[in-house]
C-alpha cells in the first residue's frame, strides 16, 4: 500500500472562530484504520475546557438569533459551497481517518450538501401560530432558539453526520457545539476550518476529546440545553442521566438489530440482493440501519443462502483508497475485536458459518474483515439480538407469518423494518405488526427526502432529517397581548 498522508497536530478546540488551547495540553491519536499507523493528533477536551467553551460562546447567542431564519440559510448555502470547495480534503480525512471507501466518501459529501439544501427549505416554517381570542386581546407563538446545542456525531460517517447534525441546529439559530467520535475527529476538524470564513464567531464550534469526559461535560453542563446524540444505546442511556438534573431536551438516533422478512413468493435472487445491499457491507455493516436479520421461510431458504454468498463473495475488500474497493476496514481497533468477538460468539452459540468470519488474506495490517453470514441461527442467540454494528449478517428460518412476526419483534430495537412479499397487501399485513421507526414495503429501503427517521424501544427518542427536527431546536413561547 502506499504511503498514507498525515494529518497536523491539532492542539486546541475550535471556539468562537479560533482554535483555543486546552487547559492541559492532552492529546488523542489518530490512527488510520487501513494500516493503523497515527496519522495525527488532537487535543483531549476536559470539563475545564467545555466550561470555558461555553463562557466564550454564549455571548455571540444574541446576535445570531436575531439574525433572522433567511440570512441564516443563505449563510449555510455558503457553508455548502465551502464544504464542496473543500471536498478533496474532506473525502481523504474521511478515507484515512474512518476507512471509508472512495465511493462512500463522494456519497457522503453529496449526501450533506442535499441535507443542507433540506434544511435551508425550511427557513420560511420557523413562525409560530395566531390563536382566536377575545376582544381586546392578541394571542400567538413565537419560537425561540435554545442557545447553545451540542450534537455528539458517531464513528461511522463522521463528515455527514457532523454537516446533517449542525445545520438544523444552525438554521434554528442556536450555536452548535460539534462533539466528533474520538476515534474519527479528522474531518470535523476540517469543517471547523472552512466555517471560519463563513459563520460569525461563535456559531460553529468543534470541541475534540474522549466521550467519557469532553462528552460527559457537555451533556452534563447546565448552560447546553438541548442535546442530540446518535450512537449506542447504553451510551444514549448514560446522556439522559447527565441531563436529568438540569432538565434537558434530549434526542437520540440510537441501534437497530434490523429485521428483513421475506415471504416464499418472492425470486430467490431478488431475495439475495436485497439482503446483500441491506446489510451495507460496502461500510462493513457500520450502519444502524443494516438489515442484520434475515428472516426466510424454508421453502426458500436454501436456495437463498447459496446466492447470498455467490454475492458476497464477489464482492472487493481491499484499500479503501482505491476506486475498485467495495470494503475498507473497521474504523479503529477496539471495535475491530469487538467484532471479531461477536463472530466468535456465533461459532460457539452453534450458528453455521457460511461465508468470511475471518481476517483477508494478504491483509496483516488494519482492520479488515471478511463479510460474514451466519445461517441457522436461532432467536435465543445473541447475534440474533445484539447489534453488532460490523459485516456479519445472521439468516435465520421461520415456519409461518406468526414466527417470522415474533422473531422480529423480539429484541430491544425497533430502528427499521423491511418486508419483501408476493404481494403488497400480505407485505402490508406483515410490516403492520412489526414495531419500527421506519418500514420498507417491497421497496429498495432507501430513505426519503425529508420524511422523519428514528427509532421506537431502545432504538431512539425523537425525529431527524425533517421539519420536525428543526423545529425541536426550538422553544415554542405562548404570548396574550391586551390592546
Amino acid at each position: 500500500m502506499a504511503g498514507l498522508r498525515s494529518f497536523p497536530t491539532v492542539e486546541g478546540i475550535f471556539v468562537a472562530g479560533n482554535w483555543e488551547p486546552l487547559h492541559a495540553s492532552d492529546r488523542i491519536e489518530s490512527i488510520s484504520p487501513i494500516d493503523g499507523t497515527v496519522i495525527g493528533h488532537i487535543a483531549a477536551a476536559k470539563e475545564i475546557d467545555v466550561d470555558r467553551a461555553v463562557r466564550m460562546i454564549e455571548p455571540t447567542l444574541a446576535p445570531w438569533a436575531a439574525l433572522g431564519a433567511a440570512r441564516r440559510a443563505q449563510l449555510l448555502k455558503d457553508f455548502a459551497a465551502a464544504i464542496l470547495a473543500r471536498a478533496d480534503d474532506l473525502i481523504e480525512a474521511e478515507i484515512v481517518d474512518a476507512g471509508l471507501t472512495r465511493r462512500t466518501a463522494v456519497n457522503d459529501i453529496q449526501a450533506s450538501i442535499a441535507s443542507i439544501d433540506l434544511f435551508v427549505s425550511y427557513a420560511p416554517t420557523l413562525t409560530g401560530s395566531t390563536f382566536s381570542s377575545p376582544a381586546g386581546t392578541m394571542a400567538y407563538t413565537v419560537r425561540e432558539p435554545y442557545g447553545i446545542v451540542a450534537r455528539i456525531v458517531p464513528f461511522n460517517h463522521p463528515l455527514m453526520f457532523a454537516v446533517q447534525s449542525a445545520a438544523p441546529v444552525l438554521l434554528a439559530g442556536n450555536a452548535v457545539i460539534i462533539k466528533p467520535a474520538e476515534q474519527t475527529s479528522l474531518s470535523a476538524l476540517i469543517l471547523a476550518d472552512i466555517s471560519k470564513d463563513v459563520f460569525p464567531p461563535g456559531v460553529f464550534n468543534v470541541i475534540t476529546g474522549f466521550g467519557h469526559e469532553a462528552g460527559a461535560a457537555i451533556a452534563a453542563h447546565p448552560a447546553i440545553r438541548r442535546i442530540g446524540f446518535t450512537g449506542s444505546v447504553p451510551t444514549g442511556g448514560r446522556l439522559l442521566e447527565l441531563g436529568a438534573k438540569h432538565i434537558k431536551n434530549v434526542t437520540l438516533e440510537l441501534g437497530g438489530k434490523n429485521p428483513l422478512v421475506v415471504t416464499e413468493d418472492v425470486a430467490p435472487d431478488a431475495v439475495a440482493a436485497a439482503a446483500v445491499s441491506g446489510m451495507n457491507f460496502t461500510h462493513a455493516g457500520q450502519s444502524c440501519q443494516s438489515t442484520t436479520r434475515l428472516l426466510l421461510p424454508t421453502a426458500i431458504y436454501d436456495d437463498v443462502i447459496d446466492r447470498i454468498v455467490d454475492r458476497v463473495g464477489r464482492l472487493v475488500i481491499g484499500d479503501p483508497r482505491e476506486d475498485a474497493t467495495d470494503i475498507g476496514p473497521l474504523a479503529y481497533q477496539a471495535h475491530y475485536d469487538r467484532v471479531r468477538n461477536y463472530i466468535a460468539v456465533g461459532h460457539d452459540e452453534g450458528a453455521r458459518l457460511v461465508a468470511g468470519g475471518r481476517r483477508p488474506a494478504g491483509f496483516d495490517q488494519g482492520y479488515y474483515l471478511q463479510p460474514t453470514v451466519f445461517a441457522d441461527v436461532a432467536p435465543d442467540m445473541r447475534i440474533a439480538n445484539e447489534e453488532i454494528f460490523g459485516p456479519v449478517l445472521a439468516i435465520m428460518p421461520y415456519s409461518d407469518t406468526d414466527e417470522a412476526i415474533t422473531i422480529a419483534n423480539q429484541t430491544e430495537y425497533g430502528l427499521i423494518c423491511r418486508v419483501l412479499a408476493g404481494t403488497l397487501g400480505q407485505a402490508m399485513e406483515i410490516g403492520g405488526r412489526i414495531k419500527a421507526g421506519t418500514l420498507y414495503v417491497n421497496s429498495t429501503g432507501r430513505r426519503i427526502r425529508g420524511m422523519p427517521f428514528g427509532g421506537t424501544k431502545a432504538s431512539g427518542l425523537g425525529k431527524q432529517s425533517c421539519l420536525e427536527e428543526v423545529l425541536s431546536y426550538t422553544e415554542e413561547k405562548s404570548v396574550v397581548v391586551g390592546l
